[in-house]
C-alpha cells in the first residue's frame, strides 16, 4: 500500500469557518451512515448539520474530532464534558431556531417525531443519574468499516478508533474530567471488545431510556498535578 496522507481535524471553538462549515457536513455524513438508527438521525438532516454539529461545537457545548484518510473522513468522535445539560442549555439558548427546524423535520416527515421522544428519553435518564462535575462522555464514535478491517490497519499501520478516542480523551481530561462515560449497544460486541482492549470496563450493565438495550463503559483518568505548596 502506497503511503497515505492522514490527519484528524477538531470541529470545535477554535477551528477556522471553513474547517468547521466543512466538519460539520462530515460529521453529519459519517453520523447518518455509522449510526443510522440512533436518535439523533432520526430527528432529521436538518438539525443533525444545521444545529446541533454547527452551533454545538462552535460554542463548546460538545467537542467533535474527524479523521480524514487521503483527503476522505473516514471515522469521527463526539464528547461532551457536561452530560446532564449541555443540551437542554443549547436548546434553551437557541429555542426559536430549533422550533423552526424541528417544526420543518416534522412537517416533512412525522415519523421523526420518535427521534425527539427518545432524545428527551435519554436526557430526562441521564439528568436522573445526576453525573458529578467530574464526569464527561462519549457522546458518538465510529469508523467507516474499509478502514477497521484488519487488511487496511496491517497495510497502513494505521489505528483511527484508537487515535480518535486518544483525541477525545485528551480534550476531556484538559476540562478537569476524571472519568468518561460511553453507551454501547449490547448486540454491537466490536465496539465492547474495543474498548476492552483500551482498557475500559462495563459501567452499567443496562442503560435505560434507549429504543435498544445499550450497556455503559466507563474509564478512569489521572487527576490533574495540583501544587500544594508548603
Amino acid at each position: 500500500m502506497s503511503e497515505l496522507s492522514y490527519e484528524i481535524r477538531d470541529i470545535g471553538q477554535t477551528a477556522s469557518s471553513s474547517t468547521a462549515a466543512a466538519g460539520a457536513g462530515d460529521l453529519a455524513a459519517l453520523h447518518a451512515e455509522l449510526l443510522d438508527h440512533s436518535p439523533l438521525v432520526l430527528m432529521g438532516p436538518g438539525f443533525v448539520e444545521e444545529f446541533y454539529y454547527t452551533v454545538l461545537p462552535a460554542e463548546g457545548y460538545i467537542s467533535a474530532s474527524v479523521a480524514y484518510v487521503d483527503g476522505k473522513p473516514a471515522g469521527f468522535i463526539v464528547a461532551t464534558g457536561d452530560p446532564n445539560g449541555f443540551m437542554s442549555k443549547a436548546m434553551r439558548r437557541h429555542w426559536p431556531r430549533i422550533s423552526m427546524i424541528l417544526l420543518k423535520t416534522v412537517l416533512r416527515r412525522p415519523g421523526r417525531i420518535a427521534g425527539l421522544i427518545e432524545a428527551n428519553r435519554i436526557q430526562s435518564n441521564v439528568k436522573a443519574e445526576n453525573y458529578g462535575p467530574e464526569v464527561g462522555e462519549l457522546l458518538s464514535f465510529g469508523v467507516l468499516p474499509e478502514y477497521r478491517k484488519r487488511a487496511f490497519v496491517k497495510a497502513s499501520g494505521l489505528q483511527i478508533g484508537a487515535d480518535l478516542l486518544s483525541r477525545a480523551t485528551a480534550a476531556l481530561a484538559a476540562q478537569g474530567k476524571t472519568r468518561i462515560r460511553a453507551i454501547v449497544d449490547k448486540d454491537n460486541l466490536e465496539a465492547q471488545f474495543f474498548y476492552r482492549g483500551q482498557g475500559w470496563r462495563v459501567g452499567l450493565a443496562d442503560v435505560k431510556g434507549w429504543s435498544v438495550p445499550t450497556m455503559e463503559f466507563l474509564v478512569d483518568l489521572p487527576a490533574a498535578a495540583t501544587n500544594n505548596p508548603e
